[in-house]
């Protein structure tokens, strides 16, 4: 008689020919689903979008490309520093420009890549993942076929014979001309017009009242872009937001002591999260009141 191999109908079997031994079943193995990455993720980017080769933009996912906040086409060293949490960094790379890499920043952490996703630029279909130091921008690859330079001479210069200075006669200081002798220090004042500093000036504040934050609380702000187009959130807490600002953007700060005025951080042209200034301005008129160092 020819016995079904599954785990119901050979326990079955085996009680019906009066079997005493004990019986192990062993199920089927389960198939395991564990797979590689989906092949069904596609860019999502128009190609009109994408940057040049050799160069970077940041994108925000879910945003429409025509509001995205940031350059289509820029240089890749430096750009993950000022990508915001949860962004992608688009590369074009020279050496095949059938590809582009999106490297992924993580959701929690500004400026941290945590994986690279290749995609083909015509079809947005996807290729593989790869880690981020696995896949270098072009400028970190060594370039093989750059011709050596010659080594410098390194030997010092033959030194030169010092010149020997007469000594200078030193005079009382009564005896000095006017422009010669030290001035004491008085305040502006009392100094003459020609050499009192200048009063700092700023242009008028360009932010609607209907975008400032509100009082106790911060916002991001890029000059030179529309309200409309605005990253971030319009109010937000204060604490920690200055290490998240581009440079050359704005932190926004609304005070609960004060609620006639609006302090601007300004933030430094090259370095993220460096507040260079603090400049006051009135709420309603946006006139500029005066400037602090931060």
């Amino acid at each position: 008689m020819t016995i079904p191999r599954s785990g119901p109908f050979l326990v079955a079997a085996a009680l019906a020919l009066g079997c005493t031994r004990t019986v192990v079943v062993t199920p089927p193995p389960e198939p395991d689903d564990r797979r590689g990455p989906s092949t069904a993720v596609t860019l999502g980017i128009p190609p009109g979008h994408l940057p040049r080769p050799g160069q970077c933009r940041i994108w925000i996912p879910g945003t429409p490309p025509g509001r995205q906040p940031y350059a289509r086409s820029r240089p890749c060293p430096g750009i993950s520093r000022v990508a915001p949490a949860g962004s992608w960094i688009v590369y074009r790379p020279t050496r095949d420009r059938r590809l582009v890499h999106v490297r992924v920043v993580d959701p929690r952490r500004v400026g941290v890549i945590v994986i690279v996703r290749v995609f083909e630029a015509e079809s947005g279909r996807f290729v593989r993942e790869a880690r981020p130091e696995d896949e270098p921008w072009d400028e970190d690859r060594p370039d093989q076929d750059r011709p050596r330079e010659r080594p410098r001479d390194e030997r010092p210069p033959p030194a030169d014979r010092p010149q020997i200075e007469p000594p200078r006669e030193e005079r009382p200081l009564d005896q000095r001309p006017r422009e010669e002798r030290p001035q004491p220090d008085r305040p502006p004042s009392e100094r003459p017009p020609s050499e009192r500093p200048e009063p700092k000036t700023a242009p008028p504040l360009d932010i609607p009242p209907g975008h400032l934050p509100e009082p106790g609380e911060c916002r991001i702000w890029i000059p030179g872009t529309p309200p409309g187009r605005q990253p971030g959130s319009k109010s937000r807490d204060c604490a920690g937001l200055a290490r998240e600002a581009p440079p050359g953007s704005w932190v926004v700060y609304r005070p609960t002591d004060d609620r006639t005025v609006v302090e601007v951080r300004v933030v430094d042209a090259r370095r993220p999260g460096v507040v260079v200034a603090v400049r006051i301005f009135e709420v309603e008129t946006g006139r500029f009141l005066r400037e602090r160092q931060p």
